[in-house]
Formats: C-alpha cells, sequence, structure tokens
C-alpha cells in the first residue's frame, strides 16, 4: 500500500481524506511567503477551498483507489471543480464521498456536518482500471468576510459492487 507523502493528509486502506487546509496555510502563506498574493486574493475578497491531498503532480493513494488533483480552490469565480477517482485495482470499487467542515480548536481536528458544498456523485462504483469523475461545488455564495475550511473524505465501502 502506498502512502501519501504529505505530513497533513492521513490516510489508511479504507479512507483517502482530502483535507482541506484553511487559516493556518494561508495566514503562513501572507506572513511569509507570499503577500502581494494574498493581499491581492484578500482584496477581491476570495473563499478559498483546498482539498487535500497534495499538489500535482502527487496523488492520494491507499489501496487501489487515487484522488488527483489534491488541492483545489472554490471562490465566487469559480463554484465548482473535477477530483479523478481511479481504480487501480483488479475489482470493481463502492466508493462513496462524504464533505465535512474543518477547523481547529486547541490543535484538535474538530469535523462538522456542513451543507455549504456537494459532492456529486456521493457513491459511484468505479471499475478495475477505470476512472470516475467526483464534481465538487460550492451550495452558496461565497462570504467575503472569512474563509471556511472543508475536507473531502472518499472512502471505499466495504461490500460487493452493484453492477
Amino acid at each position: 500500500m502506498s502512502r501519501a507523502a504529505c505530513s497533513t493528509l492521513g490516510t489508511d486502506s479504507r479512507t483517502r481524506r482530502a483535507h482541506v487546509a484553511g487559516d493556518a496555510e494561508v495566514h503562513c502563506a501572507r506572513s511569509n511567503h507570499q503577500p502581494a498574493v494574498s493581499q491581492a486574493l484578500h482584496s477581491r475578497q476570495t473563499l478559498f477551498l483546498l482539498v487535500a491531498c497534495l499538489l500535482t503532480p502527487f496523488y492520494v493513494m491507499a489501496g487501489s483507489l487515487s484522488v488527483t488533483p489534491v488541492r483545489i480552490e472554490l471562490s465566487s469565480a469559480q463554484r465548482s471543480v473535477a477530483l479523478t477517482v481511479r481504480n487501480d485495482g483488479d475489482q470493481p470499487t463502492v466508493v462513496q464521498a462524504q464533505l465535512v467542515a474543518w477547523s481547529q480548536v486547541d490543535n484538535d481536528d474538530r469535523l462538522e456536518p456542513t451543507t455549504d458544498i456537494l459532492a456529486s456523485p456521493p457513491i459511484f462504483t468505479v471499475a478495475p482500471g477505470a476512472s470516475q469523475i467526483l464534481r465538487i461545488a460550492l451550495r452558496l455564495a461565497p462570504d467575503a468576510a472569512r474563509e471556511r475550511a472543508y475536507r473531502v473524505l472518499v472512502t471505499e465501502v466495504p461490500g460487493k459492487p452493484q453492477p
């Protein structure tokens, strides 16, 4: 089993977690790395949605499934993106996508159900050697006053796949 080379992304044989890094990474970028770019993004009051995984050409892989790209950004200008879920195994796999709001309280992750974003399709079967597009979209207008962070959990559903 391969593991993703990203310390902020936890994987195991049944779950690929797309980690959305919000304020901590963005504030780090503002203070240390790209102040002009961050100020421009802030001045446009863009809502960031960073779906964790890794930066291209890296991908998240656990077991026989992989998810790419691993980092996305949604804003009022780009309200949806497509992820690719690939099955490199020799059996069909049923996959479920779950979306949660992510925050940190006292350095502990807090995951809460959300209706701010949606995944389509939320449950699907990927044939061996095939890929499936998973669309992630904003359901509401971005809030200019603050950034939000989410995680996409792409989970292999146990049992036999439906034909």
